[in-house]
């Protein structure tokens, strides 16, 4: 795992993104990026250091969880039971004449992944099912995929399939893109600079590419973890 500072210095070589980092970096991260939450203890913890709704991620498997941090992060669902459960906790959102804004993890287009995550095809077929779901809107996505090993020209292909996989997510839907995650990818851009040099200005080059067409496309907030 690599540290804070070793992020940042990463991050400096990638001016278009910002970084998205674990809730330990919490006390750091004001104006650098965003922490993603593993519980509802560590949004609320985050929000008191005074980090913004915008500046806190967080994943909910109940409507308990969803309840406890309304207003004070971006809730993400990784699958279908996740959003009919946010959708239950979102309640009292509703109730306020508003709905609550969900992001989805989902698998990069051309990739795999291990980890619990949304496949572009499977949203395809709960496009129906998520229009029944009065009290949330879907918009933005974390992108995830296996990308051990990945380096150079491949791994600035994950990122570019980030991209694609949010534009995809907006016509399924349809929806807005007010944000991209990238998962492991700063990780992976560390493991590359150290064991293979000789192409990890690619990776950079490709990225930064990547960076740039958001600009002209979504101007989304854009992050790698």
């Amino acid at each position: 795992m690599i540290d804070f500072n070793e992020k940042r210095r990463l991050m400096a070589m990638l001016p278009e993104f910002y970084m998205l980092t674990g809730a330990a970096d919490a006390d750091k991260i004001k104006d650098v990026g965003v922490i993603e939450a593993a519980t509802p203890a560590e949004v609320l913890a985050a929000s008191e250091m005074g980090l913004g709704r915008r500046e806190i991620f967080f994943t909910a498997h109940t409507a308990a969880d969803t309840t406890a941090v309304l207003g004070k992060c971006r809730v993400v669902a990784e699958s279908w039971e996740d959003l009919v459960a946010i959708n239950e906790g979102a309640a009292p959102v509703t109730a306020e004449g508003r709905l609550l804004m969900v992001g989805l993890r989902i698998v990069a287009d051309g990739f795999t992944s291990g980890k619990s995550a949304i496949t572009t095809e499977q949203l395809r077929g709960m496009v129906h099912d998520i229009k029944q779901l009065k009290n949330i809107s879907v918009c933005g996505c974390i992108v995830v995929g296996d990308i051990d090993g990945l380096h150079g020209k491949a791994l600035g292909k994950f990122v570019r399939s980030s991209y694609q996989t949010a534009k995809e997510m907006t016509y399924i839907l349809p929806c807005t893109m007010p944000y991209i995650g990238v998962e492991g990818c700063l990780e992976a851009a560390a493991w590359n600079e150290a064991n293979h040099p000789e192409d990890f200005e690619e990776f950079l080059t490709a990225a930064n590419i990547v960076g740039m067409q958001n600009v002209t496309a979504f101007y989304a907030d854009y992050y790698l973890q």
